[in-house]
């Protein structure tokens, strides 16, 4: 009796997300970007838009700066479309999908290895014991996200406090680290 009634619930879960899937992949990632304009990242610091487009600035240093100049064209899409799947129905209805459905969007959207991988990885790592992204275009993406969100919200004196650090500052900075050291880079 339990059994059938988690399967039913797992097939209507599934369903939803089939239905979900099947209608976010009528839009191309690109065409979400405007919706960006409504989503707020944070009050003072403004939308997921302009987030995108500080990302796309500081990933494309960071490119040149590690000495991977050879990726700014793939960090350039791939920090364009990076937040583009907040926008999807799937990732509205389970947020653990955010950037694993934009990347598989984008794979299937036909766009570079680089760029699909880059947008998949760029939560990665998402705690101590998660593995970083797994090639130089998703590292420097997630890097390039995790140091605007620092600056930003460090700037407007959001810092962590004791025991509380409601925007993952720590998370972040490790995160930082945590690339850094896997890639072998040397960040100023």
């Amino acid at each position: 009796f339990i059994a059938k009634g988690c399967e039913w619930v797992l097939n209507a879960r599934l369903a939803d997300a089939r239905f979900f899937f099947e209608d976010d992949v009528r839009r191309s990632l690109e065409s979400r970007l405007p919706e960006l304009e409504k989503l707020t990242f944070q009050d003072k610091l403004g939308s997921y838009r302009l987030k995108t487009a500080r990302i796309q600035e500081l990933a494309e240093s960071i490119a040149v700066g590690v000495g991977r100049a050879d990726l700014v064209e793939a960090v350039r899409t791939a920090s364009l479309l990076s937040k583009a799947d907040l926008t999807t129905q799937l990732v509205k209805e389970s947020t653990d999908l955010q950037g694993i459905m934009g990347g598989i969007y984008a794979r299937r959207e036909r766009h570079p290895d680089s760029v699909w991988k880059a947008i998949y990885d760029q939560y990665r790592p998402s705690s101590a014991t998660d593995d970083p992204p797994r090639k130089a275009a998703g590292a420097i993406l997630s890097l390039a996200d995790r140091f605007d969100s620092l600056a930003g919200l460090f700037r407007l004196g959001l810092t962590p406090t004791g025991s509380k650090d409601p925007y993952g500052l720590r998370r972040a900075a490790l995160g930082v680290v945590s690339i850094a050291i896997a890639r072998n880079w040397r960040i100023d």
